[in-house]
């Protein structure tokens, strides 16, 4: 029979065992919770990268949009008032095509004043009209208020389909419009900075992190820098839709068989993702990974 010094002995080492299990757990436990806390602070600086990012290429569209459109109409009453001056020009298509080369246009046309194209630098669009599809028809009030001056959006033609913008405006007798086109280099560019796969690379982006944008509206990915992602909802890979839109706290998901922990913000019309896995998450790289993922 054990002595009582024995039980005794054998029950405090039992609590050792015990205790020492709990702090072992509660270690574990504050360690996660801190691993986590700074993942999730450098997933908030990045989402302040990324309004930042989004923000000036934003106002840059916007400027250069607005010069490009000024540009375009200035262009389109350049060549009004030159075949104001040379009347003869009008129906000259190797003159009017002089024109576009000095204004460096890539087409002129010349409406009538029932909004159809009688002359200009491409004779294949002759018989076009104001209602020959959407795109033309955007010209259309024209023709029953001369005072218009117009600048469309970039967008692909009627006739070729080929992307181009196209401004117009009435002669100063009133009896031609003049529309010149133009292939929108500048604002393309500037809108393919407004791309999620452009806005990403702008981000110095850690290899072991996926980011990805998630349309508010159908909860489908529109850009990742896993190219995967793109096009799946958030259903099909494994990202619970009332997690990712609660914004508040990171969460974990089982993504396509791989576990990761997962940080999202709501920036204007996109879910912005954070996504690391798990065993990155849990010590896999030192603490100085942080300071520029």
């Amino acid at each position: 029979m054990k002595s009582l010094k024995q039980i005794i002995n054998r029950y405090i080492r039992s609590a050792a065992i015990v205790m020492a299990l709990v702090i072992l757990v509660v270690i574990a436990f504050a360690e996660i919770l801190i691993e986590q806390g700074r993942v999730e602070d450098t997933a908030a600086g990045t989402f302040v990268r990324l309004e930042q990012i989004i923000k000036e290429n934003e106002d840059e569209l916007k400027q250069i949009k607005e010069e490009y459109d000024k540009t375009c109409l200035h262009d389109a009453e350049a060549i009004a008032f030159l075949l104001q001056k040379d009347p003869e020009a009008t129906n000259d298509t190797l003159k009017l095509k002089k024109y576009a080369d000095i204004l460096e246009l890539d087409e002129i046309h010349i409406f009538d004043e029932t909004g159809t194209i009688v002359s200009g630098t491409n004779p294949e669009y002759y018989g076009y009209s104001f209602s020959s599809g959407e795109q033309m028809a955007f010209f259309a009030p024209m023709l029953t208020d001369k005072s218009l001056q117009l600048v469309q959006d970039a967008g692909p033609n009627t006739a070729e389909g080929k992307n181009m913008q196209y401004s117009a405006v009435w002669s100063a007798d009133g009896t031609f419009i003049v529309q010149v086109g133009k292939d929108p280099q500048l604002v393309t560019e500037a809108m393919e900075k407004n791309e999620i796969s452009y806005i990403f690379h702008q981000l110095n982006i850690s290899p072991a992190i996926d980011y990805c944008a998630v349309d508010s509206e159908t909860l489908s990915v529109i850009g990742a820098t896993n190219a995967d992602m793109v096009g799946k909802t958030v259903a099909k890979l494994g990202i619970p839709a009332e997690s990712m839109q609660n914004e508040e706290h990171g969460f974990h998901a089982n993504i396509e068989g791989k576990y990761y922990y997962c940080i999202f913000k709501k920036i204007e019309t996109r879910y912005m993702g954070f996504i690391i896995p798990m065993d990155v998450l849990h010590g896999a790289y030192p603490a100085d990974f942080w300071v520029d993922g």
